[in-house]
């Protein structure tokens, strides 16, 4: 499995693509490793008029280079699209700002300010929403140089180097420095592929990088996760740069994927039978979504039998991609018969100010009856018309976690003990028994191993947001858990 990031490099490489924001179409190499499909030169938007030119079940080849992308491409049922490698082939939802890019200054209580500043490409308002820990983090509408994201200020005072101010009401970009000869990029596209619109089934994506996409909170890059859709099979694809989630999927497959510098989340997986597998995910969250509200690594969320196996997954900070809903690095919600098994989890940072959580594995348990609307808009939907609250196994509007299994994990917390969380359920519903080992519906930890910043006995290693509250490893061993698992002390085996 490959695993790319974007650089400066692939900015010499395909500068000249990076140029083309018209639906002008390029020649390109053919894709050597792709026989038996329709070959797309590259271009803007080519790939939805080759799927509106071919039958559905249709495969078609990706040259390598870039192609961009105004708006998602909507596949049919049956569709394979197989590029030339991740780093290779690129699918992006950006558009260039070209300039000129002109000296901008001002005087603000005897100080003097100076900026560059060129036209861009922004809506009126801003598109997106959500709950943010850091300053427009619900902004879709994200700005690159040379392929690194820039972060927003508020005020143009504040801008510095690495940040960018947005003038949303005038269209223009401000930067620090003069990037004339550089390459500044805005993801414009509200997501870059779209199977919900005709709830469409078994499609295949292969052998390439997704990249810039504006799509935006609790949205994916690739977004397939309706009623009515499934089957879908991503593989040894690289998802980076998309403002929201990398992908969200209904009962369907991520293999072999590379899901990092997302700016909310990695996968969301709902459905029957969802398999994420030997995967990469991490340091998402760049856009300093909530935790609290959601953010970092990913989930499964009103799923059955969902599977999570062989992956790596790494947090950092909060700010950039820790857990979220008391849960875990790795988290299933409202899902019975989830096994996660065989992963490695790295998560916390010891002294990081914020606090790093350090949570790892989780799940939730939670009485919905107040909390069925969207927190922005007040709808009870979400943007792709599913219910908030799909499932009310009884009147108080509850959310049921149930048969989790979690064995023969690696975990690596690197947080303070009194923050740190290895593994455990949050519950607001006042009981907890029903999920203990020999309950109607138990989760299970075991064969796991652990390494904490604070040895083989003390620390958190369960936790519950009704008592018993937090436990340390004794507790939570007397519950049944982890009793054939491994703790070790971080600097001696670890």
């Amino acid at each position: 499995m490959k695993k790319f990031l974007l650089t400066a490099i692939g900015v010499v490489a395909f500068a000249a693509w990076a140029l083309a924001q018209s639906t002008t179409v390029f020649v390109a190499p053919s894709n050597t490793g792709c026989s038996g499909g329709i070959n797309i030169v590259l271009g803007t938007d080519v790939i939805q008029n080759a799927i509106s030119a071919n039958p559905a079940g249709t495969k078609f080849c990706l040259a390598g280079g870039t192609y961009y992308q105004s708006a998602p491409f909507k596949p049919l049922n049956g569709d394979t699209f197989v590029g030339a490698g991740e780093g290779v082939t690129f699918i992006s939802g950006a558009k260039t700002i070209t300039g000129p890019w002109t000296p901008y200054s001002f005087t603000q209580g005897g100080t003097t300010y100076n900026s560059f500043r060129a036209s861009a490409f922004l809506p009126a308002t801003p598109f997106g929403g959500g709950t943010c820990l850091r300053y427009a983090c619900a902004q879709s509408e994200d700005i690159f140089l040379d392929n690194s994201w820039l972060q927003p200020v508020q005020f143009l005072s504040s801008l510095g180097a690495g940040q960018v101010f947005k003038d949303y009401t005038n269209n223009l970009v401000y930067v620090s420095s003069d990037p004339t000869g550089h390459l500044v990029e805005e993801s414009y596209a509200h997501g870059l592929v779209d199977g919900n619109t005709n709830l469409v089934t078994n499609v295949t994506m292969q052998s390439m990088t997704l990249t810039k996409s504006a799509n935006r909170a609790q949205t994916g890059v690739i977004e397939a996760n309706s009623i009515g859709v499934s089957g879908w099979l991503i593989d040894t694809v690289e998802i980076t740069f998309g403002h929201g989630a990398a992908l969200e999927l209904r009962g369907s497959t991520v293999q072999n994927c590379h899901l990092h510098n997302n700016g909310q989340e990695g996968p969301m997986m709902f459905g029957i039978n969802p398999l994420i597998n030997n995967c990469e995910v991490d340091h998402n969250n760049y856009a300093g979504f909530d935790p609290g509200w959601e953010a970092g690594t990913g989930k499964f969320v009103a799923s059955t039998n969902g599977t999570f196996n062989g992956n790596t997954v790494t947090n950092s900070s909060p700010n950039t991609g820790s857990a979220f809903y008391s849960g875990g690095s790795i988290f299933a919600r409202e899902t019975p018969h989830v096994t996660i098994y065989n992963n490695t989890v790295s998560t916390g940072i010891s002294g990081s100010s914020p606090v790093d959580t350090g949570k790892a594995i989780g799940t939730l348990q939670q009485n919905r009856t107040d909390s069925c609307t969207h927190p922005d808009t007040g709808a009870t939907t979400y943007p792709n018309g599913e219910l908030i609250c799909p499932t009310t196994p009884n009147p108080s509007g509850m959310h049921t976690s149930g048969d989790i299994q979690v064995h023969n994990n690696t975990i690596t917390n690197y947080g303070p003990s009194i923050y740190s969380v290895n593994a455990g359920m949050s519950n607001d519903v006042g009981f907890w028994s029903y999920f203990q080992i020999g309950g109607t519906s138990p989760l299970t930890w075991t064969n796991n191993t652990y390494c904490n910043t604070d040895g083989s006995t003390s620390g958190v290693f369960y936790q519950w947001v009704v008592p018993p509250g937090q436990m340390n490893r004794g507790l939570w061993q007397s519950e049944g858990q982890d009793v054939g698992s491994v703790f070790h002390t971080m600097g001696s085996t670890c």
